[in-house]
């Protein structure tokens, strides 16, 4: 048999201690301290994985909207092109009538030399409208 020195400085056998109902009261107590604990770990276990899913379901609902913004953006985008292609077939149509113009021959140098001049700079004309009308 051992004794056992508590604070105020009185000095019990164990079995004075088990007897007075102290050890079961501490190990009562002990008990109770270690289930409170597991609860308590247990609780926040549970709030890290709701929090856990909640930003996981948020993460999902950004993504939805990213996605269903985008899918608003490129049907703008094809409605406006769409408007746009009959504004593109004109600019085209004029190309190839400024192409097709049936240019007359001249006897001087001097207006065969103006007239180079004109269907080259049509030419480029030409090229510029058709480009331009690609990016429509």
């Amino acid at each position: 048999m051992s004794l056992i020195h508590l604070h105020n400085g009185t000095f019990y056998t164990s079995d004075e201690l088990f007897d007075s109902g102290f050890l079961s009261d501490a190990k009562k107590y002990a008990d109770e301290t270690s289930i409170k604990n597991e609860q308590e770990q247990k609780a926040d276990e549970k709030k890290k994985q709701a929090d856990a899913e909640k930003r996981a379901q948020e993460l999902l609902e950004q993504k939805e909207k990213a996605r269903l913004e985008k899918e608003e953006e490129e049907k703008l985008k094809a409605e406006k092109k769409a408007q746009r292609q009959p504004d593109k077939a004109k600019l085209v149509t004029l190309a190839d009538r400024l192409e097709a113009m049936d240019i007359p021959h001249f006897k001087s140098e001097e207006a065969n030399k103006i007239k180079d001049e004109a269907i080259s700079r049509i030419l480029s004309i030409c090229a510029y409208l058709k480009d331009e009308a690609g990016k429509l």
